[in-house]
């Protein structure tokens, strides 16, 4: 009998060696973290006034203890933010030198300041002043900055609002929007990285727009989505879980596995309640995904006054493709609320963080799983609007599954680095719904209409440099993985085969005796 408990005791050492290889046996990193602590971004201000505040907490997940971080400006509000694994980039807009507005950016590391930048500091930020920056994505070692400029790009002709996109490292900016294809007064509210590439949306109101970028090329996979998506309006949230995009925004929901959008209107608008679908006027704000399901928020879409407005979040499980309104779970101050929404979502390992406003208060929820607990009254008399809430998790979920392509390019980018296309490859799955148009503006400045359809800028003639990596440098070694857990399996099996032959040779050599 001594004998066969070796069996019990290989497969523990067995064990032990896999998990010190760092093999991965199913769970996504993103399953195995918890953070601490939560950052929480706003203003103080209704949009479009002119008292507007910036508002910045650090607030502990086990105390609910609560500190405030200098954005560098008395005046704004902000937008968004990232973590990198290490580091905090946060962004916004607010007033700066000569500049009536201006949009910055933030880093902090362990609560303190490390990078405070106006982006005026950049010669080839000039096209971004008067706008702001809604989002941005980690590659692994670059930031891709997109929202809205009101300055002339290329520094010719004349000042008007556009879709702004740039790449930020460290000190190096370089300024993109003049290659964004079919530029438009539209705001780009949200990017993401997957790997391989960004996937890049905005719009405004009833105009929706999407894009891929991987480092060198610009493709436009509108016309793709629009067939497939009828209710296609403006992107207000991209998020990815290791295999596919959910892309949310106002009136609308799609997947999109790189290859085929798959309308998910229909079925989100089921699970909510009756009366409040996803319209013309409800959105999906934010999108966010916690290794086993997603959660998804919203209601009238970010600097977007809304007089009806109603706060919702639902669940998504990719195994059977259902739909969960949680909406229930929310406080009943928000639900009673007059008006209300959920603006972003994020995931903290043991719970999620969920921001928005309620009536004329910033909101603030966690939600575990089933329950909801309220920390509003922590920010409520000193935040109108929760625009962003972040958790210090992996920014990769998916482990870098998706090895990167972007190629190696010179430090130093000419005009004909980057390329846009048009898709001719991407699928579609369709169904049915209507969509409107409007205008743009953004919180803070005076819209301008443009109607350029065409414009492909050339490269800033700024000295500032853009700095692409290879895949080599930031993505993980799938390969490797599955090296060690072919071997793994090969010594399990040689251990169960050995265990029991030896068992057998002990039995029959007892039975003898």
């Amino acid at each position: 009998m001594r004998q066969i408990a070796l069996l019990p005791i290989s497969f523990l050492l067995l064990a032990s060696i896999i998990l010190g290889s760092g093999v991965s046996l199913g769970a996504t990193s993103i399953d195995q973290q918890s953070s601490s602590y939560i950052l929480v971004g706003g203003q103080y201000g209704r949009w479009f006034t002119l008292d507007q505040s910036p508002r910045l907490y650090k607030i502990s997940l086990t105390n609910h203890s609560m500190s405030e971080f200098d954005v560098g400006t008395d005046s704004g509000a902000v937008w968004s933010g990232g973590w990198n694994g290490s580091n905090w980039l946060v962004s916004g807009w607010g007033h700066f030198a000569n500049y009536s507005s201006d949009p910055f950016i933030d880093g902090y590391t362990d609560g303190q300041s490390n990078v405070s930048n106006y982006l005026n500091l950049y010669a080839s930020e000039e096209s971004w002043h008067g706008g702001d920056v809604f989002d941005m994505g980690w590659n692994g070692t670059t930031w891709l900055l997109s929202g809205l400029g009101s300055d002339a790009i290329n520094y010719s002709g004349s000042r008007s609002n556009h879709m702004s996109l740039a790449t930020f490292n460290d000190s190096d900016f370089q300024d993109l929007s003049g290659h964004i294809p079919k530029q438009e007064d539209y705001i780009l509210y949200a990017n993401a990285w997957n790997g391989k590439y960004w996937l890049v949306g905005g719009g405004y109101l009833g105009k929706g727009r999407l894009f891929m970028y991987n480092g060198s090329v610009l493709t436009d996979l509108n016309s793709s989505i629009i067939r497939a998506v009828p209710s296609f309006r403006s992107v207000q949230s991209i998020a990815w879980n290791g295999q596919y995009w959910l892309i949310g925004g106002i009136g609308f929901l799609a997947r999109f596995d790189g290859s085929h959008f798959i309308d998910l209107t229909a079925q989100l608008n089921s699970a909510l309640n009756s009366s409040n679908p996803l319209s013309s006027r409800n959105a999906v704000n934010s999108i966010a995904w916690g290794g086993k399901y997603w959660l998804l928020g919203g209601g009238a879409p970010v600097a977007i006054v809304s007089l009806t407005s109603k706060a919702w979040f639902a669940s998504y499980e990719e195994v059977n493709s259902q739909f969960k309104d949680l909406t229930k779970s929310l406080p009943t101050n928000v639900s009673a609320a007059h008006v209300s929404s959920v603006l972003s979502l994020a995931y903290a390992g043991d719970s999620w963080a969920i921001g928005g406003y309620e009536n004329t208060s910033g909101m603030l929820l966690l939600f575990n799983g089933s329950d909801v607990d309220d920390l509003s009254p922590l920010i409520q008399n000193q935040t109108t609007y929760i625009h962003w809430v972040g958790a210090p998790i992996d920014p990769s979920p998916s482990n870098h599954t998706i090895s990167s392509t972007i190629p190696t390019t010179s430090s130093k980018q000419t005009s004909s680095s980057i390329h846009t296309s048009t898709s001719s490859s991407i699928h579609t799955s369709t169904s049915h719904t209507t969509s409107s148009s409007t205008h743009t503006t953004a919180s803070h400045s005076t819209s301008t209409k443009t109607s350029s359809e065409t414009t492909i800028g050339s490269a800033s003639s700024s000295s500032q440099r853009i700095i692409f990596y290879s895949s080599s440098q930031f993505s993980e070694d799938s390969n490797g993985e599955w090296v060690w857990a072919l071997i793994a399996s090969a010594v399990i099996v040689l251990v169960v085969v050995f265990g029991f032959s030896y068992r057998g040779r002990n039995l029959e050599h007892s039975r003898s005796e």
